[in-house]
């Protein structure tokens, strides 16, 4: 592998992992912790160890819908 591809590799190892970065969440719960991972553009988040719910965006524990009626946006 020439030293050109070498760094090509790199920077795209580096972009993949800020992109899988930006897309995990501890869970908000403080007796659980756990990483959750963002599916698609939903950000209703359901803890998988808890099942506590909470927004990707502002990381909230949250019960029912109206919060992304009047905080965050339920999808992006």
């Amino acid at each position: 592998i020439s030293e050109e591809d070498e760094k090509v590799v790199i920077n795209n190892r580096s972009f993949i992992g800020s992109a899988i970065v930006k897309r995990v969440k501890p869970c908000p719960n403080s007796s659980c912790q756990k990483l959750n991972v963002k599916m698609g553009d939903d950000n209703l988040i359901i803890c998988n160890d808890c099942l506590e719910q909470y927004c990707f965006s502002c990381a909230k524990p949250i019960n029912g819908l109206q919060h992304f009626q009047k905080k965050c946006d339920r999808y992006t």
